[in-house]
């Protein structure tokens, strides 16, 4: 995996306390339909090749798996407080102040939404669809 792996923003620069990354198509062991880097489970694809693309940004991020805090998204507007990582069931939002635990969000056609409160240091992921949006769930 290389930088062409993922993709930063110049915003994020102002806090180095924070980890925010989003993935490419680049760099990942996938093929065919899934080429080259695809992180979701629920595509079809193989578990292992999902599993073995994760641990290819994991590892070049330098955190492990289990610091990592995952949403069954639903396109909903169910918002998941979060305190320790793991699986998090029917959630499209999730919102923490706790240090090392890292949040995701899966997106293909929806739209991934980043907040952070940085007097609280509190951060929060929101995976949004038109459904979503229509059940307001940035207000929640």
């Amino acid at each position: 995996m290389d930088t062409e792996s993922f993709i930063t923003f110049d915003i994020f620069k102002a806090y180095p306390e924070l980890l925010c990354v989003f993935t490419t198509r680049n760099g990942g062991l996938s093929a065919g339909d899934f080429t080259s880097l695809n992180m979701g489970l629920k595509t079809g694809e193989s578990f292992d090749f999902v599993q073995a693309n994760r641990s290819l940004l994991y590892n070049f991020l330098n955190i492990s798996e289990s610091q990592i805090a995952y949403q069954e998204q639903i396109h909903s507007s169910n918002l998941k407080h979060i305190t320790k990582p793991g699986i998090y069931a029917k959630a499209d939002a999730m919102i923490c102040s706790v240090k090392r635990v890292f949040l995701t969000i899966l997106t293909a056609d929806c739209f991934p939404v980043f907040l952070y409160a940085k007097k609280e240091k509190v951060i929060s992921v929101i995976h949004i669809g038109w459904r979503g949006a229509v059940l307001k769930i940035i207000e929640n």
